[in-house]
């Protein structure tokens, strides 16, 4: 959306309006005159010999319609009122129209409309030779819509003339500003179009008003398909390169090999050059790049990206691969960057899988410094109940300084779905050596059968049956033993006993044990919930739970350790109005004390909505979290959302969380607030406050960021999207980036 692809799409498309006409040189030329009243309908039609029916317009006719008056001979012919003239390619309108019939020529005065496929040109003036299919407009006005821009554009010139695949605008005016007079606009003192071939500017400006803040004295482009061709460059300065200047050549091979060609300056770093080819065929795409920089100063080259990538569909069949190479020399983050992956895929009727291969090495704030990693899934549909499923992955890796790691994992099952059993076998080894908290390293469960039921009720009530039999593994404990689990689940279910006491029971019982022949070491469980519901009224419900579970026995596993429970839940809800309230709590009957009690209050109205939670230790009673988050937009022009988390932990208070936002709009003006506080640091990660003015068709930005000690500003022109000129003043010094001049001049 830049300068030349706008000139290329509204002024081709101009072109086309009045021009298309002339790419075939007509079998003859033609005319009929029709008077939409009837006195002078008869008269006429009989003084110029045309015929006293009005018929249909033929393949490279002029069709002439008029509300009011008809005089001439057959040499001249004066219309008055509502004239149209309609033509293969066009229609043009206005109040006084004149045809010479001799020359074949059309003059519109007094003003004319000119419309062709939903576009519509305005002018003072218009003559027009239907023979040649020539023209010229005087005073010409009009807008385009086109669907890569955002906006509609405008086109303005004191003369257009037109014949034979060509079009020149005289004092021509490009904008995107709806008001009459623009607010900016890309001016030129002649506009050249030879259609399907080149657009020539002369004397190129752009203005703000009246005010010309870029000049070019002659640009060219090419309205063919572009293939070989220089962007404009890049101007700006930044604290990593300095002031730089950065030039990218376009250029076509075939069809399939596409790439650009960089040559750039940069004060603080070198000379920069580099090229991204692409590659697209049927149904393979690739490409690749590489971009280093030499220093003077060093007198070396600096390798800064290699990188490539592929990927082919062949059938069912589908390869794909990347490689990279990156150093920080022109961006922030990482320090260097070297990756690369391969992977396949197969997709099938009864079968679908796929291998990864990972490799990364990387020196920035992420812990791990270097990782290789495979892995592998596949599934395969024996029959509609029976599947199995394989995957597994190695991982090699180091973190910091610490010795390298390898972890294996791998997981397999066969399952089996009928109508009320589902079966799995598994082979599976679950490892946890990377992870932190874990209670154990490594877990193998080989063979695992469980055989669950589906869709069972005993008098209505839902019932789940399931069986286990397996070996187990623990490392690095080094503890073993076949296990044997059976398991029985009286799903939740509710009794209503009045029209506003509720009654629900839960019941679940489970054996294990891990010598089946001595049956020791075992584990037995039951668990137990009973609820009641109270609900007076609709708005409010009160709630209560009695838990009790049951753990008897004396497992070697650690992930099989299950403390006992036994308690009482509380829950309370209501609504008035706008506002809910909930509060939980419970006690705990095995260690004689209370719960937590946790309460939210919600408040919603409108586009208003707020929440408030606070937390409180009974035993003793004491507050241990308040909470609260903000969502407001009351109107359109206002909006704020904020989010606090402040929790006691280890007898010590902490802020959690800290964020917040807002936008104020104030007729055209934009006040914007940002902060957030970073927990881990207890510093501010972002504090940012912004104004920004709307300009109708274009946009100025002052923003300033605390954190960073910056201020910078941005302009930007709506119909280019996002491609502002920023200029940004920090610590680190001034940075500069004219990509929207670039885009507009650039036309990419």
């Amino acid at each position: 959306m830049k300068a030349k692809r706008i000139f290329c799409v509204i002024l081709f498309l101009l072109s086309a309006t009045l021009c298309k006409a002339s790419s075939k040189n007509p079998p003859q030329e033609s005319i009929v005159i029709e008077n939409q009243v009837e006195t002078l309908e008869h008269t006429q039609a009989k003084e110029l010999d045309t015929g006293s029916k009005p018929h249909e317009a033929k393949d490279e006719e002029l069709k002439i319609k008029s509300t009011e008056g008809i005089s001439g001979d057959s040499e001249r012919v004066f219309i008055t009122g509502d004239v149209r003239i309609e033509g293969t390619d066009f229609l043009a309108r206005g109040a006084e129209a004149e045809v010479d019939l001799v020359n074949k020529v059309v003059r519109f005065s007094g003003g004319v409309t000119v419309s062709q496929d939903q576009k519509q040109f305005v002018g003072e003036e218009l003559l027009y030779n239907y023979k040649t299919k020539s023209g010229t407009i005087k005073a010409v006005s009009g807008n385009i819509q086109n669907n890569t821009l955002k906006d509609d554009m405008y086109i303005y010139g004191q003369e257009m003339s037109f014949e034979d695949k060509y079009l020149r605008i005289d004092g021509g005016k490009i904008t995107s500003c709806s008001r009459e007079d623009p607010h900016y606009h890309i001016a030129a003192k002649v506009i050249e179009i030879y259609e399907d071939d080149k657009l020539i500017l002369r004397h190129l400006y752009y203005k703000e008003g009246n005010f010309p803040l870029l000049y070019f004295p002659y640009y060219q482009m090419s309205l063919k398909e572009r293939e070989n061709y220089l962007k404009f460059p890049q101007i700006g300065s930044s604290a990593k390169e300095g002031f730089y200047l950065k030039f990218t050549y376009v250029y076509t091979l075939n069809k399939a090999n596409k790439g650009e060609i960089y040559l750039d300056y940069l004060q603080k770093l070198g000379i920069g050059q580099g090229i991204h080819h692409k590659y697209t065929k049927n149904k393979t795409n690739g490409d690749g790049r590489y971009y280093l920089i030499y220093s003077p100063y060093e007198n070396k080259l600096k390798l800064v990206d290699l990188s490539g990538s592929f990927i082919t569909d062949l059938g069912n069949f589908q390869l794909s691969a990347n490689a990279a190479y990156k150093n920080d020399l022109t961006e922030l983050s990482p320090k260097y960057l070297r990756k690369t992956s391969l992977n396949s895929v197969y997709r099938g009727e009864n079968y679908n899988g796929n291998l990864r291969l990972n490799y990364v090495d990387e020196d920035s704030s992420v812990p791990v410094k270097e990782e290789f990693k495979l892995d592998t899934s596949h599934i395969i549909r024996l029959n509609k109940e029976w599947r199995l499923n394989l995957s597994g992955n190695i991982t090699h890796s180091q973190k910091s300084n610490n010795p390298w790691v390898t972890v294996i994992s791998y997981d397999g099952t066969l399952n089996y779905n009928a109508q009320r059993l589902i079966g799995t076998l598994r082979w599976q080894q679950e490892d946890r050596s990377l992870e932190q908290g874990s209670t154990y390293n490594k877990l193998l469960r080989q063979p695992e059968l469980v055989l669950r039921s589906r869709s069972l009720k005993v008098f209505d009530w839902p019932v789940t049956l399931e069986t286990t039999l397996g070996s187990y593994k623990e490392q690095p404990r080094n503890v073993s033993s076949n296990k044997l689990s059976l398991k029985g689940t009286l799903g939740r279910k509710t009794y209503k006993i009045t029209d506003h006491v509720d009654f629900s029971i839960l019941l679940e019982g489970q054996g294990t044990t891990y010598n089946i022949k001595t049956l020791d070491p075992y584990v037995l469980s039951w668990r137990g919930v009973l609820g009641l519901t109270y609900k007076p009224v609709q708005n409010l419900s009160l709630s209560t739970d009695y838990t009790k579970r049951n753990v008897y026995g004396n497992s070697p596993f650690s992930f099989d350790r299950i403390s006992n429970i036994h308690s009482l839940d509380f829950r309370l809800y209501n609504t008035f109005g706008f506002l809910s309230n909930e509060s939980r709590t419970g006690y705990d009957l095995i260690q004689s004390s209370f719960k937590n009690w946790d309460n939210t209050h919600r408040f919603t109205f409108r586009t208003f909505t707020a929440s408030f939670e606070h937390s409180y230790k009974l035993q003793p009673f004491e507050p241990i979290k308040f909470a609260g988050n903000l969502n407001l937009k009351p109107n359109k022009n206002v909006s704020l959302q904020a989010r606090i988390n402040y929790s006691k932990e280890n007898n010590e208070w902490k802020l959690k969380e800290l964020n917040g936002k807002g936008q104020l709009d104030i007729g055209s003006f934009t006040l914007k607030g940002e902060a957030t506080y970073n927990t881990s640091t207890n510093k501010y990660s972002t504090i940012r406050a912004s104004i920004g003015k709307d300009l109708h068709c274009r946009r100025i930005d002052f923003t300033y960021d605390h954190v960073n000690k910056a201020v910078w500003f941005e302009f930007r022109i709506h119909a280019i999207g996002d491609k502002p000129m920023k200029l940004r003043v920090s610590e680190s010094g001034i940075d500069f980036s004219s990509d929207m001049l670039t885009a507009l001049s650039s036309g990419n």
